[in-house]
């Protein structure tokens, strides 16, 4: 595919529909405003310096929510968790959809609410700009997925796997 070299800048605010019709159209890159990455970087930190149960980060989900996970195990436990909920079901999305659920993906995450590590928004960013877009993005997820979370484990996984992916 051809790129435009013209590069959006994201703050996580900023995302119209008449930009993000452009940037998906036009094929054009996005990169992070330097004031969303710091907002990722402080809300990973309070995360991360938190001695308080963090759901799905250091206690299990759902009925195991009351389960601690130890440190050491928090990466292997964080991927399975990836793996186990991004099931879906339904028709299956274009490239173009894929796209722009990325992108919308990647804005709303950019206003660093999640706690999630700047690294895997970076990657995604980096994934979105080398056209590296899942294929299977379903109309609907996984029962007790939040309707905004599906997506978003469907990029990780495809990230982490390569599979399924427009590429």
């Amino acid at each position: 595919m051809t790129h435009n070299n013209s590069s959006n800048e994201l703050t996580g605010f900023n995302l119209t529909i008449a930009l993000a019709q452009k940037i998906i159209t036009d094929q054009q890159k996005i990169k992070l405003a330097p004031a969303a990455y710091h907002r990722l970087v402080a809300s990973r930190q309070v995360v991360l310096q938190t001695t308080q149960p963090v759901y799905g980060m250091n206690t299990g989900v759902g009925q195991n929510k009351d389960l601690a996970i130890a440190n050491q195990s928090m990466v292997k436990f964080n991927l399975n968790l990836v793996k186990s909920h991004q099931i879906s079901i339904g028709r299956a999305s274009t490239w173009r959809t894929s796209k722009l659920v990325m992108l919308i993906r990647i804005s709303q995450l950019l206003q660093g609410r999640t706690g999630l590590n700047p690294e895997i928004v970076q990657l995604l960013v980096t994934l979105f700009n080398a056209d590296v877009i899942p294929r299977i993005i379903h109309t609907r997820f996984n029962i007790g997925i939040p309707h905004n979370f599906g997506p978003i484990l469907v990029l990780l996984w495809c990230s982490q796997t390569k599979m399924y992916c427009f590429c």
